[in-house]
């Protein structure tokens, strides 16, 4: 499993390849919604990209890279920056991923588009190690990347080298963070910086990630219910979409982060991460919430947790021969908005994760060891919802529902 926060950088680009002069669209504009959607008409439809359920929680993506094409199937991350891939000569995997077939690995010789010669970059050797300690190494490049049927000459990325870690059989990371070199900062400004996504619940279903237009017509944000994207607070450096989180409820018991998080207001900034499959709470925050989930499943004996995450989940129940009258606690967000705050009724598979069988259900969330570590709403907090994104305005939006047009 990977909690694809990207920490450090060896060498960085200076300034995008697609810089916007100014914001295409203002605030006022997109908060009014038919002003908005007719603005919108000029830029075309936009792209829609399938997403599908990859080992232990993590989501795929397929794009191209080279010309002609190669496909490489990549995770979906939106707390990363940087986009790498497995290329030639691979010098090996010192993790669990053992799969280094030559199909999974970009040769770069085979494409008449690629570079390595980036005078922009003044080192172009690169590497990234992530919160769970998996890392890359390589060096800066350029080649065409193809999502679906458009082409984004000169994308610029890391060819990674070496890895260390589980990357769950994936040949690389699509990056969709807010720095200089994410796939946002270099596309097009036909997409207008807009995505939307949503994850499938389960492995059986299809998910999506939504660009430009596409993206508000198929996520259809309410204005109501606008949450701002914030910069961090105390990690100074980093990027992401931070959120100002309220309070969480479980159960119909609900917890105020200023109760039980050091704070100067009432809220606290949490990144949305795709990337990390289990939530990560400020510790207080989670003793609370685990009390009040305990409360709730006090019927049922505990278990020590077997699978997956087993060093994370603390807390885990037996629910040997009540499967079928057993219902998990509801989740919802309390979110702070433009206007007021924001509820966000979460999927019902949010609450608790499957351990080794069915029988055992574990808290999908975990504490932090500290106040000032990452707050980080995971991905198992995401799915069959769509969170829609407008980086230019610091908008996004969360939705009770999502993922209908493609089950």
């Amino acid at each position: 499993m990977v909690f694809c926060y990207l920490l450090y950088y060896s060498a960085s680009v200076h300034g995008a390849r697609h810089q916007a002069n100014n914001q295409i669209l203002d605030t006022k504009s997109i908060k009014n919604g038919s002003a908005l959607k007719e603005k919108l008409s000029e830029y075309g439809e936009g792209i829609l990209l399938p997403l599908n359920s990859g080992p232990n929680g993590n989501f795929l993506v397929t794009v191209g890279f080279g010309t002609p094409a190669h496909d490489i199937t990549l995770l979906f991350d939106t707390g990363s920056d940087i986009t790498w891939i497995k290329c030639q000569p691979f010098g090996g995997d010192t993790g669990n991923n053992t799969d280094c077939n030559s199909h999974t690995i970009f040769d770069p010789s085979s494409s008449s588009t690629f570079s390595n010669d980036l005078s922009c970059i003044p080192n172009c050797n690169s590497s990234g190690n992530y919160n769970d300690n998996t890392s890359f190494t390589g060096y800066f490049a350029t080649d065409t990347l193809t999502i679906i049927s458009d082409q984004i000459p000169n994308f610029i990325f890391v060819c990674a080298q070496k890895i260390s870690g589980d990357f769950e059989g994936a040949s690389g990371l699509l990056a969709f963070g807010r720095g200089k070199n994410s796939l946002l900062a270099q596309t097009d400004l036909n997409l207008l910086s807009m995505f939307c996504y949503c994850l499938p619940i389960s492995e059986t279903s299809s998910g999506y990630i939504v660009f430009g237009v596409q993206a508000f017509e198929t996520c259809q944000p309410e204005i109501t219910k606008f949450i701002p994207i914030e910069p961090a607070s105390s990690q100074i450096g980093l990027t992401g979409y931070y959120i100002p989180v309220i309070g969480i409820t479980i159960g119909g018991k609900r917890l105020e982060i200023a109760s039980y998080v050091p704070s100067n207001s009432s809220s606290v900034r949490a990144i949305i991460d795709s990337g990390t499959v289990i939530s990560r709470l400020p510790p207080s925050l989670y003793s609370a919430l685990r009390s009040a989930f305990q409360e709730i499943m006090s019927g049922y004996p505990r278990t020590s947790p077997s699978e997956p995450d087993s060093g994370l989940l603390d807390t885990c129940y037996n629910l040997d021969g009540h499967i079928n009258d057993w219902r998990p606690p509801n989740i919802v967000l309390h979110l702070g908005g433009y206007d007021k705050p924001v509820d966000i009724d979460l999927h019902s598979s949010a609450a608790a994760i499957s351990g080794k069988n069915d029988s055992e259900v574990c808290l999908a969330f975990v504490g932090n060891k500290n106040d000032n570590d990452l707050f980080i709403i995971g991905n198992k907090q995401h799915r069959a919802r769509d969170i829609f994104f407008d980086i230019n305005n610091k908008i996004l939006y969360f939705s009770s529902s999502g993922c209908l047009a493609s089950n």
